[in-house]
Formats: C-alpha cells, structure tokens, sequence
C-alpha cells in the first residue's frame, strides 16, 4: 500500500546497508536483460526471500518476492535434527567402542583365571564359559551360550545322584539376588 513512486530504500529503510548486493544485482538485469534467482535474508524485514528478477526491457527491471521464511526454518531444524542424531550415532559408535573393548579385556581376564568361570544373564542363561570350564565339562563354549545353565549343565551330588536344576547355586542366587561362590567337586554334563 502506497509503495508506487517510492524507492525502495523508503519502503524498507536500511536495505542498501543489509543488502547492497540486491542493488548490484538489479543493474546487472536491468542492463543485460539475463534473468537471475537467488535466495536472500533481509534482515529489516527479518525475513527469507526467493528473488526473481528479471528485465521487461533493457533498464528496466522486474523483482518477485517469494517469502521463504517458514520453509528456511523448517530447513534449519531439519539440519538441527541431522546434526543431533549424527552426535547421538557418534556417541552411540564411540560407547560401542568402549564395550567392545571393556569385553575383549573381560574375555581375556576369564581366559587367564586358573578356574572354570561360567557367566550367565539374570534369566539364567549362559553368556560366556572360559576354556578351564571347557575343558572340565567337556563342552565347548558355543554348545552351551545361550541356552539356560540348568539345560546345559546337569549336577550330581556326592552320591551321583541328579540335582533339581531349582536346587543349584545358580537358581538360588538368581532368584535372590544375592550372589554365591560355590565350588563344586563333582559335575556330569546333559548330553542333550
């Protein structure tokens, strides 16, 4: 409203300081007739332009604003979101790391134990079996992780008599919480 017959430095005060390449790129179109697009912030409208500008007639020129600003916002919080989810993968790739690492000293520290060490999740399931409880059950480590201890392993008391899998360490320590060291002198592993 009331623009027609005012320069635009009136209509936007503070634009040739802001944007002085519009200007330049104005002359250029006027005076060579080649039309160009571009985006543009002005920062007195604090708002995103698409400019097209393009010649009528040689010295003149026409310039279409496409306000873009809820689009560049849009685009800005796309590039946010890539940006936080490529530090999360980061972090998640550098934490993976570190578990890889904290398992490969894990596994070494349990190959190096003199003892048969058997490793199970809280269910009951076995996880990891070192070579010394190889070696004493006669079953090898892939045999046996993942399957539930009291399937895997079968014990026998003192008189070679089979212990209810409810009975063993393992369950009770389990269904307490509370963690138990026992050792045990005779073992006789299923065949299943």
């Amino acid at each position: 409203k009331g623009a027609i017959g005012k320069k635009v430095t009136e209509l936007i005060p503070g634009i040739n300081t802001s944007n002085p390449e519009l200007f330049e790129i104005y002359g250029r179109v006027s005076l060579t007739g080649e039309p160009e697009r571009f985006e543009t912030y002005v920062e007195p409208l604090a708002r995103w332009f698409l400019v097209s500008a393009y010649s009528p007639q040689k010295k003149f020129f026409i310039a279409i604003f496409q306000n873009v600003t809820d689009q560049k916002r849009i685009e800005k919080d796309l590039e946010d979101a890539r940006t936080a989810a490529r530090n999360v993968l980061e972090d998640l790739q550098i934490e993976k790391e570190k578990l890889a690492e904290a398992k490969v000293k894990d596994e070494a520290l349990l190959a190096s134990i003199g003892d048969g060490v058997i490793a199970t999740d809280e269910k009951g399931n076995i996880t990891l079996m070192n070579k010394v409880a190889e070696k004493l059950l006669g079953k090898k480590s892939e045999e046996v992780v993942g399957r539930a201890f009291s399937e895997a392993i079968l014990m026998e008391d003192e008189k070679g008599e089979s212990i209810p899998s409810e009975k063993y360490p393992i369950s009770a320590a389990l269904a307490t919480g509370i963690t138990t060291i026992t050792t045990i002198t005779t073992i006789t592993s299923s065949t299943h």
